[in-house]
């Protein structure tokens, strides 16, 4: 038996009940009847008053394990340095993953657990914490303030400054973001790279920006037709629409023509070739779909702006270009890219 209300029974205690149900008389299998009732019932009730005491159980061990792990967390939130200073903030120690994740642990691992142990898992996690949410923003403060004062600080270079690997990851001592730089290597080292790393960027940005005009250029010289479209496999993109539908605005001097509570015309390959059977079954034949389907030219520019923009921030084009094009851009790695 599971729960309260879901009872699991064994093929031969059915059977044997079976058996022996029918070896009674009507009179007895009255009795018998009235008895199996009864001993179900005490089953249920005994099974409902087993899961509340493990209810109980569980909730008595959580509250010993929060009593235990309180008392580890009060013991590290109030050390102290030679200077009678608090070691550790306690904002930052309610942050750590390990205080409740602790609570989770069956109790023969818990068990295991010491306040050697869980200190060193909790500290592990309060360094990290602390780098990401106080020490870390300093340098960056640090970077900043520097920055104004270089003469290369001027635009567009200070747009790419973000996105340049030495301020992103910038180059701490020792590995250490809780050493702070001194000046000295801020204004001769770290900052003129950042710099030079941001100019880099916008040379690269516009050599990008110009080839990836140019592919978009010719790949709309290429692409003019629903099978040219194919042909470069963009049946994925939303650039197809209904020659009857647009006959039928058309005729009416419609700006739109309403399909499914939609005022766009535009689908992929897939969904117009369904539209057509769905919405125009009359004109539908199997084969000639094809007549019944547009390219819209300025959507198509659109579409290869979009795939130029994505390869432009992550190096990666959404479709296959033809060999020549692709070419083109394997020679090309951006600075900006991870």
């Amino acid at each position: 038996m599971y729960g309260s209300e879901y009872k699991v029974f064994w093929a031969d205690s059915i059977k044997r009940s079976k058996n022996e149900f029918d070896n009674l008389s009507k009179i007895e299998r009255f009795e018998w009847l009235k008895n199996s009732k009864q001993k179900a019932k005490e089953i249920e009730i005994d099974t409902i008053y087993r899961e509340e005491l493990d209810q109980k159980l569980y909730d008595l061990t959580i509250y010993h394990k929060k009593c235990q792990i309180f008392l580890y967390y009060e013991l590290l939130a109030s050390e102290t340095n030679s200077n009678g200073k608090l070691l550790y903030n306690r904002y930052l120690l309610d942050m750590c993953p390990f205080l409740n994740e602790v609570m989770l642990l069956p109790n023969h691992l818990f068990a295991q657990i010491d306040y050697d142990r869980w200190k060193i898992k909790m500290l592990e996690e309060y360094r990290i914490i602390e780098m990401e949410r106080r020490i870390i923003p300093k340098r960056y403060n640090q970077i900043k303030e520097r920055l104004v004062y270089s003469p290369l600080y001027k635009r567009p270079a200070i747009y790419w400054i973000p996105y340049c690997p030495s301020y992103k990851s910038p180059p701490y001592h020792n590995n250490d973001a809780r050493i702070p730089w001194d000046e000295k290597f801020l204004d001769k080292v770290l900052v003129p790279t950042i710099m030079r790393e941001a100019i880099l960027c916008v040379k690269q940005a516009e050599d990008a920006i110009f080839v990836l005009k140019l592919i978009e250029d010719i790949l709309c010289m290429r692409i003019k037709s629903v099978r040219d479209a194919l042909i470069y496999e963009l049946g994925d993109g939303k650039i197809f629409k209904c020659s009857l539908c647009n006959n039928l605005r058309l005729s009416n001097n419609l700006n739109y023509y309403i399909d499914n509570n939609s005022l766009t015309l535009l689908y992929n390959y897939t969904d117009v070739k369904r539209h057509l059977y769905l919405k125009h079954y009359n004109w539908y034949s199997e084969g000639c779909e094809d007549i019944y389907i547009e390219l819209d030219i300025k959507t198509v520019r659109n579409f290869l702006k979009t795939c130029s923009n994505h390869w432009f921030w992550h190096g990666i084009y959404p479709y296959k270009l033809p060999d020549d094009l692709a070419t083109v851009l394997a020679n090309r790695r951006l600075i900006w890219w991870n």
